[in-house]
């Protein structure tokens, strides 16, 4: 049996994109700890992953920030593409559900394992809605057969891991930095400064109340 270490950080983050871990590490005055395999950053309170995209990528980021630093709580922040027309660019949102949009496999025991939606953590102090999220490796540029609110491609792996090691459910920040069926590729970066602002306006809020 895996023993955990001590906990010595608070919240341990995971980013995907380095234009996202970059605005974090800059407002929290975060300092670099290791390089291989993961660019990694703490301060005082917490610990920071730069994981790259995709599931693979995520998944062997959380695995490596649970074994490694074993955080209090885990926190996954970034840009996800609205399906839902009534989210706003550039504001952020807690995700309350997720699940994997691109899982074709029909073989019981392991379609109920791989099609499982996980619940993500609740903050009892979020006045907000809590989005349900569809994860897959491909980039969405039309959402409309995807029954979610958000898309983005690392969430579930998160939780899953999370969900392998028994440990509390994740918190999920998104920030909305395009709609689907628009030129999402540009949109990112034409509304990363605002949706990851305010995402780290809201990581703020949690940090202070948890």
């Amino acid at each position: 049996m895996l023993k955990l270490l001590m906990n010595k950080y608070k919240f341990g983050i995971i980013c995907a994109m380095h234009e996202e871990a970059e605005k974090i590490i800059s407002e929290f005055s975060l300092r670099e700890v290791n390089s291989f395999p993961f660019e990694e950053f703490e301060n005082d309170s917490m610990i920071l992953i730069k994981s790259s995209i995709g599931k693979v990528a995520s998944s062997a980021a959380t695995t490596r920030i649970i074994e490694k630093y074993n955080p209090t709580h885990i926190v996954n922040i970034g840009l996800a593409g609205a399906i839902n027309k009534n989210l706003q660019v550039p504001d952020a949102y807690l995700v309350g559900s997720i699940f994997q949009h691109d899982v074709m496999i029909d073989i019981e025991p392991y379609k109920t394992d791989l099609n499982m939606h996980l619940i993500c953590r609740n903050i009892n102090f979020y006045n907000g809605d809590y989005l349900t999220l569809a994860t897959g490796d491909q980039f969405i540029k039309d959402g409309t057969c995807i029954k979610a609110d958000i898309v983005y491609m690392e969430g579930f792996s998160i939780a899953y891991i999370c969900h392998k090691y028994n440990l509390e459910p994740p918190i999920l920040i998104k920030g909305i930095s395009d709609y689907t069926d628009n030129d999402s590729s540009e949109d990112i970066f034409i509304n990363l400064e605002k949706a990851m602002g305010r995402s780290i306006q809201l990581l703020k809020s949690i940090i202070k109340n948890i």
